[in-house]
């Protein structure tokens, strides 16, 4: 559920590292 939230925010700073970082957590 966080991950899609965070996600959001990941794409928008537009750091795909971040999102695989919250996904994988």
């Amino acid at each position: 559920p966080r991950g899609r939230i965070v996600r959001l925010i990941s794409v928008r700073r537009a750091r795909p590292q971040e999102v695989e970082r919250y996904e994988g957590h």
